[in-house]
């Protein structure tokens, strides 16, 4: 089963911000995006007190494991910092050597771990005392020179529950029941698949994924980049100060409570190298496809009722920046319903402010100072104000009417009234970017992406037997403590303040 298949696994949980449409998915950027983590829905009361817009033009996300494995495999210190917290106490009972597994001997053939268990499933986990040498070195599946063991299959496993808690993160706990091993819990759209037989289809596919791509890699010749080698090389002394910061005694036993007993340090590292040497290879490929405009034109005007219903129309005005000062009628009831004295009041206010500008030295910077002290929109008023990026159609129909006005220019400023209060805007500049051109490249790149993906795959077959396959239990599901929920919060901050930068929220 398909890891971007599994129920709800790439719904977006962000609310559209105040005054503007929610961004689409993909930034509109020329080259490919990687993928994050699912965006935070803005707090409650920033969007009350920002104006609507039309649904945002969503864009489809890539049908594409690699990247989200990816994103997966950076991140995996902040989901790391969840699932450890709560392990901490278990630390004492593990050899420093970072070996947990029993010593035996190797045994002769094969050994089938799968087996039914009470729940009626097929369960492919194995205790410690079976994860002798030679069912780990069991082969699970093939893909032209490379081979996939019970030993590597582990990171490819457990990657895909890494993949799922980034895109949840606490709320996974109300999609898997946490007293139930995944053997014995069916899918909630698939009563006959359990989710330890999607993860185990979904890694098993995955690695195919990232071996084909990264066999193709090395035949034609490519090298990793700087910025991403970089970052790679920097995992191993990361990831050995944050085992001892846990009070871990290496790195080996730290990754042994993500990944089971048979996790090593080197291993992972080559797992890490090979995913993103997959990625970046992909990356450089699809960016290298050049797009022109009539294609562009072209690609839009075959799904133009798909974008037309999202409010992506084909208009040739380039994205904006903006600053705003917004001014809201008192509503001490909190209904969104203002009477006629407090429009009355905002406009007092309003114009006071708009005297006040008028009568500064009218420099951007006297306007981002103005905004802080004065605008009541709790998405911008400690910026100044700033909106960037600002596409046709994404701001409240007045608010959007006065920046895209043809005679608009640099420093233009003015006052618009919308159902939100009175917007006192300083036009900041017109941007390179034709937004519908941009949104619409990045669609185009993504489907490449699939049929290059398709393409280097069906050159590369996977075969495998999943009767080889062995996966020990890691106990991802211990009651969250207080430093879990901590831990949760601090990645959920941390994954959500550049959106903000980005998408400036009205």
């Amino acid at each position: 089963m398909d890891q971007n298949n599994m129920r709800g696994e790439n719904e977006e949980l962000n609310a559209a911000a105040p005054e503007e449409i929610s961004e689409p998915d993909n930034t509109a950027e020329e080259t490919v995006q990687q993928p994050q983590s699912s965006e935070s829905a803005p707090a409650a009361e920033d969007a009350a007190q920002t104006p609507d817009a039309e649904a945002a033009p969503k864009q489809p996300k890539k049908d594409i494991k690699l990247t989200v494995a990816l994103a997966a495999v950076i991140a995996l210190l902040a989901v790391a910092a969840i699932f450890v917290a709560s392990k901490i106490k278990n630390n004492a009972a593990q050899d420093a050597s970072g070996s947990t597994l029993t010593e035996q001997e190797s045994v002769s053939g094969p050994v089938t771990i799968a087996h039914e268990n009470a729940a009626g499933f097929t369960s492919y986990t194995m205790t410690e005392e079976q994860a002798t040498p030679a069912v780990l070195d069991q082969q699970v599946a093939v893909c032209g020179e490379w081979t996939l063991t019970n030993r590597e299959l582990a990171y490819y496993f457990w990657q895909q529950y890494s993949n799922m808690y980034q895109q949840y993160g606490q709320m996974l706990l109300y999609i898997l029941q946490s007293s139930v091993g995944l053997d014995e819990q069916a899918l909630p759209d698939d009563p006959s698949t359990t989710w330890q037989q999607a993860f185990l289809d979904s890694a098993v596919s995955n690695f195919g994924l990232i071996a084909a791509v990264v066999q193709d890699a090395e035949k034609n010749g490519f090298v990793l980049g700087e910025e991403l080698q970089s970052q790679v090389d920097s995992m191993r002394d990361t990831l050995e100060s944050t085992a001892v910061g846990y009070g871990y005694a290496n790195a080996d036993t730290f990754l042994q409570e993500l990944y089971g007993a048979s996790a090593n340090l080197e291993d992972y590292l080559a797992f890490v190298q090979n995913s993103t040497v997959a990625y970046g290879y992909m990356t450089e490929k699809v960016n290298a496809i050049a797009v022109s405009t009539d294609e562009l034109s072209a690609y839009y005007d075959e799904h133009a009722a798909d974008y037309e219903a999202k409010g992506l129309q084909k208009i040739d005005k380039p994205t904006i920046t903006v600053r705003h000062i917004l001014i809201t009628p008192d509503d001490p009831e909190g209904t969104g319903e203002f009477t006629d004295e407090a429009w009355a009041a905002a406009k007092e206010e309003a114009d006071r402010i708009y005297a006040e500008w008028e009568a500064s030295d009218k420099t951007e910077e006297t306007f981002s100072e103005m905004a802080n002290k004065y605008s009541t929109d709790p998405g911008s008023n400690t910026n100044g104000g700033l909106y960037e990026n600002v596409y046709p159609g994404k701001m409240v129909e007045e608010f959007n009417a006065w920046c895209f006005d043809d005679a608009r220019g640099d420093a233009d400023y003015g006052m618009v009234k919308t159902k939100f209060g009175y917007h006192i805007i300083f036009y900041v500049c017109a941007q390179d970017e034709i937004y519908w051109q941009s949104a619409v490249r990045s669609d185009y790149l993504n489907e490449q992406w699939k049929v290059l993906e398709d393409e280097i795959c069906a050159a590369y077959p996977v075969e495998s037997d999943l009767s080889m396959a062995g996966i020990l239990n890691i106990t991802l599901f211990e009651s969250a403590s207080t430093e879990s929920d901590a831990a949760a919060g601090d990645s959920a901050e941390a994954g959500t303040e550049n959106t903000e930068t980005e998408q400036v929220k009205e």
